[in-house]
């Protein structure tokens, strides 16, 4: 039995193809000279502050996996999107990246984004960092950050925790971290310029990114300050040419095994390429319902709709092909599935400047500061508006003669189901503008124990201009055409109280005229592509434009350290850190006037306006029981607690227990049970 057909089948993130790429770098000497003295001091310490944890610990011992993805190998990508790249990540596989915020596949207002999405859970369940402290959203009332805001240049590592992280950042860890660490005591300028091209030639991405830094008083200060310019080119599925038209791949047939279809009993469903895939029930140039006779409950006949096209927009007897379940024909007169697949990549333009500096007046005070602005345009089309069982009455002259000549008395008219390409696609021009300011302070209370206090302020505003919606009143008065005392003319223009009457219109609501005044309608043909001069195409189209705006502050103060200096346990001594948060968020987005009273083919958009704060409290431990003894050269247990108060839904507790055994040096145990 055959059972379905598979979706369109989209090409991912550059539509699976390879990528050539030329990427120029200049650095001048003295470049990071600090960064590798730190590195060479941690490593000789063997310790670090690994993301999941506020306890600086060697990193092997930490309980909870953490891959670390170094600079070196995002620029060795070839890639200049950094979601492109973590999405080879089995973790972060579901992300959705610029292919799948493009075209159709966009939700509103997402066009352009890159969201990370660990184990596929959701983007609003994935916390982002930038130095391990939250970072502003992109999406109104959403905690999803957009990787696009990231300079890449500045990028020092990706570490990306999986599991385990609310009690040590919040509850919107669940699923884990992705932590982007950023280049500290950079000293030199580097410069690297980079392009690449699909191996068709297309899909192009280009980079520029500038970095100087210097560092002062002896190297207790330093400054540096980042500039990148990215573009990724936009790609239509069209440029593809197993992608468009007839001859267009990419759909498959499901059947199982009791169709004697390739190989039976094999207990797999079998997968048939099909060309020439077509929706079954309407045209480009309009599918014409006429009616059919039918029987009553009581056997008796009458005329009703089937709604089933029965001739084209031009007059021509509609063509059914051959039947596909559920939805679909191969062959025919109906439109292409292929002419429905939109963009496959948005094109992209984003602009990021970041200054950050730090300065130690002593080991007991370290003052810093960052700065950045991020603005990003992202621009796609999609699927132009469809329309279902329209009523056209008998009297509009634009009816095809042959189609005029079989119109039942019973019915007074057709059903016309129609893809409106001749009214172009819609799609969004979106503006995105982000800022955030970082101000802490930070240094040594007693030998081993540390504090670490900031404030972060994150905005981002964001104007959406939607291109190429369709005004629903003057729709509904257009296609009502009668003839007139100059030729064919709006009947509102002729009987200022119509209003609109679509009965078997499944997909609009009835609209009186709100746009316009009676007069001013300009008539439109339903049948036929392209048979409308431009005035009238004009007339219904509208460009609409939503406004967003999200707002970040957060107060954060922890103290860290470990008991050395007065206790020791078998294994080392006891590491601890402690602390709270204060975090408020305020959403608000503001549709345009006329989508939000519904008037366009797009579903109505009322305006949002939210916040909430929450006041939180941790803490964390960690226990090293044993350490190089027999069956037990290293034995640690831990744990952690966060309590929140959310202003909204009140008291929450996140915690963990966590643990790490090795019985030998190159054999290592470690689990986490967390809520």
């Amino acid at each position: 039995m055959i059972n379905s057909i598979s979706p369109w089948g989209r090409a991912r993130g550059r539509g699976g193809v390879g990528l050539c790429a030329l990427a120029i770098g200049v650095t001048y000497p003295g470049v990071a000279a600090a960064q590798e003295v730190a590195a060479t001091e941690a490593a000789a310490e063997n310790i670090i502050i690994v993301t999941g944890s506020r306890i600086a610990r060697p990193e092997l011992s930490f309980p909870n996996p953490v891959v670390a993805i170094s600079a070196e190998k995002l620029e060795a990508s070839g890639t200049t999107n950094v979601t492109d790249f973590l999405t080879e990540m089995p973790a972060l596989v579901g992300s959705l990246g610029s292919g799948e915020n493009s075209g159709s596949d966009a939700g509103i207002g997402y066009t352009g984004l890159n969201l990370l999405d660990l184990r596929n859970l959701g983007v609003d369940r994935t916390l982002v960092l930038v130095d391990g402290r939250r970072h502003v959203a992109a999406v109104e009332g959403s905690q999803a950050v957009d990787i696009n805001t990231l300079p890449s240049d500045l990028i020092e590592r990706v570490d990306v925790l999986t599991g385990g992280a609310s009690a040590i950042y919040g509850a919107d860890g669940v699923t884990g971290v992705v932590n982007f660490i950023l280049k500290k005591d950079f000293e030199g300028i580097t410069a690297r310029a980079q392009a690449g091209l699909s191996q068709h030639g297309d899909a192009g991405q280009r980079l520029l990114a500038i970095t100087a830094g210097h560092n002062f008083a002896d190297g207790r200060g330093n400054f540096a300050i980042a500039y990148e310019h990215g573009e990724e080119d936009r790609l239509q599925s069209r440029q593809r040419k197993r992608l468009r038209g007839s001859n267009a791949t990419g759909f498959y047939l499901n059947a199982d095994d009791t169709e004697d279809v390739g190989d039976n009993n094999d207990g797999i469903p079998d997968r048939i390429p099909l060309k020439d895939v077509r929706y079954f029930d309407t045209a480009r140039e309009g599918g014409i319902d006429v009616g059919n006779l039918v029987l009553d409950d009581d056997g008796n006949p009458f005329y009703d709709f089937d709604y089933m096209p029965d001739y084209l927009g031009t007059g021509a007897v509609f063509d059914p092909g051959v039947y596909v379940p559920s939805f679909y024909q191969q062959g025919g007169s109906a439109t292409l599935v292929s002419d429905y697949a939109n963009d496959l990549l948005p094109r992209i333009r984003r602009d990021v400047i970041n200054a950050l500096g730090h300065y130690e007046f002593s080991d007991a005070i370290e003052v810093y500061a960052e700065g950045k602005y991020a603005k990003s345009k992202s621009f796609s089309l999609g699927q132009p508006t469809f329309d279902y069982y329209l009523y056209i009455p008998e009297d509009n002259p634009y009816i095809p003669a042959s189609v005029r000549s079989v119109i039942r008395p019973e019915l007074g008219g057709v059903l016309v189901t129609r893809d409106n390409f001749d009214l172009g696609q819609r799609g969004e021009d979106i503006t995105r503008k982000t800022i955030r300011t970082v101000l802490g302070a930070r240094g040594e209370i007693a030998p081993n124990i540390r504090y670490d206090v900031s404030y972060v302020f994150g905005q981002t505003k964001v104007t959406n201009r939607y291109i190429g919606d369709i005004l629903d009143d003057r729709f509904y008065a257009a296609i009502d055409v009668v003839n007139g005392p100059n030729g064919p003319t709006c009947r509102v223009n002729l009987d200022p109280s119509w209003t609109p009457s679509q009965p078997y219109n499944f997909t609009r609501e009835e609209y009186a005229p709100t746009t316009f005044a009676p007069g001013q309608c300009i008539p439109f043909n339903l049948f036929g592509e392209g048979v409308n001069g431009q005035a009238a195409l004009d007339w219904l189209r509208i460009n609409t434009t939503d406004r967003t705006k999200v707002q970040q502050q957060v107060i954060s103060g922890a103290i860290s350290g470990d008991t050395r200096a007065w206790l020791n346990l078998p294994g080392g001594p006891v590491g601890f850190a402690v602390g709270g948060e204060y975090r408020k968020e305020t959403s608000s987005f503001v549709p345009d006037p006329i989508a939000a009273q519904g008037l366009t083919f797009t579903n109505a958009l009322g305006s949002t306006r939210g916040k909430f704060d929450v006041a939180e409290f941790f803490g964390e431990l960690r226990l090293p029981l044993l350490k190089e003894v027999p069956l037990a050269y290293r034995l640690e247990i831990g744990g952690a607690v966060r309590y929140s108060d959310y202003s909204t839904v009140g008291k929450t507790t996140a915690w963990k227990i966590d643990g790490t055994w090795a019985p030998i040096r190159d054999i290592t145990f470690r689990g986490t049970y967390s809520t």
